[in-house]
């Protein structure tokens, strides 16, 4: 998981990050300046002892150099031994200094001797290690103080943010019209501005929530309405094919004829129940209901309950693609759906044919594949899919794919597609997930 840092973090991070750089750059200007002061001391320090050196050995003064002093520290010279050294002298004379910056003293070379000139400078170098370690502590007290202020300043910045934060969390979770108190008094115009806005927001949310539930409910009763009429329409036939077959039954002396009557009249009202309990699971969320079940073992038992109750001398071929697990439902919901689908490919295949259904499963979603080999859908019916009154049977009006779509899309976030096959017969895919 990538972790994301605070804005106080980011803050904290890139002020320190400034401060420690102004000191770097503070420590570094530091320490050149010293380093060119110290130069400046080594060369002039140089050119008044070469000088001097040179005063007394070639021009030799009658003057006679007791001492010299810098400051406070006074030094000593044994002039007759500097004058006998120089009267000797046969070969060139030589004035060094080595390092500018660091040497103490200047190096004189004649007659494979050297004698050292010191130089003073001890207190400036002292001087100016004070002043570096002065600079550098109030610099570091400067960066401890800024990093301190820094965090306050953030965490009072961040504070609102932080509220802006639990709130959009809240309203994500479904609280819909949380507010946040705008009480601190550190507050920029801008944060002010937003936060204001966010509660605009969350006011706002709260009136299109009951908006969007009123025109739910409007929705849902004109939906009920419209298959209401559906299902008076699609009941009428049956009850008429039930009213004759009752009175057929009343009538016949032969016993087949009577057997075929009773099941057509059995069927029927087979036909009626299962419309009224889809039209029932539309209505009803039955959230107390759900259960883990698995969608292979429902589409088994609903061809089970259609062998039982064959007369068409059918074959139910079930083809499981590898599916796996279970998904949450309403059992008896599910079986509803499922029996719509296949009872519609019973119906429109002739005597003997075979109904092929084919389940798979991509991650959480299933598809069941229901092929069949009658007539197929009519152009006319195809453009009208999924509307209460549309069919082609003379003993409904389409109700069940019509029940069947809305469910498996308001119920489980899938979907219901209708096509043709060639050379003959439908395709009806049914997509399903968790019921939400």
């Amino acid at each position: 998981m990538d972790y994301a840092m605070s804005f106080r973090q980011l803050s904290l991070i890139f002020i320190t990050a400034l401060l420690s750089s102004i000191m770097l750059l503070q420590w570094w200007s530091i320490t050149s300046f010293s380093q060119d002061i110290s130069k400046k001391v080594g060369e002039s320090a140089f050119e008044v002892s070469r000088t001097t050196a040179k005063t007394l050995i070639f021009e030799q003064p009658k003057v006679e150099v007791v001492s010299y002093s810098i400051g406070n520290q006074v030094v000593e010279l044994d002039t007759a031994v500097m004058r006998q050294a120089v009267s000797s002298i046969k070969q060139d004379v030589f004035i060094q200094l080595i390092d500018e910056q660091k040497d103490d003293h200047l190096i004189l070379t004649a007659d494979q001797q050297q004698w050292q000139i010191p130089i003073p400078r001890t207190g400036i170098d002292e001087s100016l290690e004070k002043f570096s370690q002065k600079v550098l502590y109030s610099t570091l007290s400067f960066l401890v103080l800024g990093i301190v202020l820094s965090f306050f300043f953030t965490s009072k910045l961040a504070m609102p943010l932080k509220s802006l934060q639990v709130a959009a969390h809240q309203i994500g979770e479904g609280e819909f019209g949380t507010q946040i108190k705008d009480e601190s008094r550190w507050n920029s115009k801008e944060i002010t501005l937003t936060l204001n806005s966010f509660n605009q927001m969350s006011k706002k949310i709260v009136e299109l929530q009951q908006q969007n539930e009123t025109l739910k409910n409007r929705e849902h009763l004109y939906e009920i309405t419209e298959i209401s009429k559906g299902l008076a329409h699609t009941i009428r036939n049956p009850l008429n094919t039930l009213n004759l077959a009752i009175d057929e039954l009343s009538e016949s002396q032969q016993e087949d004829k009577k057997h075929e009557f009773t099941v057509i009249a059995k069927n029927q009202i087979k036909r009626i129940d299962g419309w009224v309990k889809s039209l029932m699971d539309l209505m009803t969320s039955k959230d107390e209901l759900l259960t883990q079940v698995c969608p292979l073992n429902i589409v088994q038992s609903v061809v089970d309950d259609f062998k039982l109750a064959d007369t068409k001398g059918l074959t139910f071929e079930i083809i499981d693609n590898n599916t796996q697990g279970q998904i949450k439902g309403v059992e008896s919901e599910l079986k509803g759906l499922i029996h719509s689908l296949i009872a519609n490919a019973v119906e429109a295949s002739p005597n003997k044919e075979t109904i092929q259904l084919t389940l798979s499963q991509s991650n959480d979603s299933y598809e069941l594949q229901v092929r069949d080999h009658g007539s197929g859908f009519s152009e006319k019916i195809l453009s009208n899919l999924f509307t209460p009154h549309n069919t082609n049977k003379t003993y409904g009006a389409g109700m069940g794919l019509y029940l069947a779509h809305r469910i498996s899309k308001y119920k489980y976030q899938g979907d219901l597609t209708v096509a043709n096959q060639k050379p003959q017969g439908s395709l009806v895919t049914l997509t399903f997930q968790d019921r939400g």
